[in-house]
């Protein structure tokens, strides 16, 4: 990856392609069990400020940082005035600014996670928690749909996707920027979405891997699953999808 990836594109319909308040609150739910209840928390790549709310909500005070001006736009409107436009690899604080910080669906779409990471180090105080949520998947989308049909029909566009580090590439970083006491979390999410809300994601392009995909093989490998997704026996009814969150989680020297 040559950069970090702004997400201004799909400010407007990322919490929607993306679970919405429900897959906000769970995640609040996970990083709750392990932030601070007192002092000041960062969330880098804070995007729509929908998790950082969620977690705010819990009585836990949080600053955000965004590379995306449009998707810091409207974390303001959740957050008020703490949230500041800035890269993950050159965050906008001083060292030991804040008492703990934590990343969501984050490390993926930076150009050098683990620099990434020793940024965090760098502005949490020693002894704060880092937690991270890394990204995962089963197929397109969400993960492990209890559709077959569905399932089949999204994985087909799994060559698309960039790779996605597995949360056990994801410990090993942390424990190479320093981090220490290092814990791992699982959970099972679970939500609905339809095959035909699905499609229409796919047509307007709301995961970063579709955004520059050229003309020939959005015809080939695109438009057919958008048909395929459509003409599914009531494609407008919601199916059952799940997918495993694993929050890993250290602490600063």
């Amino acid at each position: 990856m040559d950069g970090s990836i702004p997400f201004d594109r799909v400010a407007h319909c990322y919490d929607a392609s993306r679970g919405g308040e429900q897959r906000a609150r769970l995640m609040a739910e996970l990083l709750a069990e392990v932030l601070p209840s007192d002092g000041m928390v960062l969330e880098v790549g804070v995007g729509t400020g929908i998790v950082a709310a969620a977690v705010a909500d819990r009585a836990i005070e949080v600053l955000g940082v965004d590379l995306s001006p449009a998707m810091a736009a409207q974390a303001r409107q959740r957050l008020g005035p703490k949230v500041l436009v800035g890269d993950a690899l050159v965050l906008p604080l001083v060292d030991g600014a804040v008492d703990a910080a934590y990343l969501v669906w984050v490390l993926h779409l930076v150009a050098d996670p683990v620099a990434a990471l020793a940024e965090v180090l760098r502005v949490v105080r020693p002894g704060g928690v880092v937690a991270a949520i890394p990204t995962s998947w089963v197929g397109f989308g969400a993960a492990g749909t209890s559709d077959g049909d569905l399932e089949r029909i999204q994985a087909r566009l799994g060559v698309l996707r960039a790779e996605i580090a597995a949360p056990d590439t994801v410990a090993e970083w942390l424990r190479d920027v320093g981090l220490e006491d290092l814990t791992e979390t699982e959970r099972v999410e679970q939500r609905e979405q339809s095959p035909a809300a699905t499609a229409t994601l796919i047509e307007e392009r709301a995961w970063s891997m579709l955004w520059d995909v050229d003309d020939a093989t959005w015809a080939e490998l695109v438009v057919p699953v958008i048909e395929d997704l459509r003409a599914l026996p009531e494609p407008e009814r919601p199916r059952q999808l799940s997918q495993r969150v694993t929050l890993l989680t250290g602490r600063r020297p």
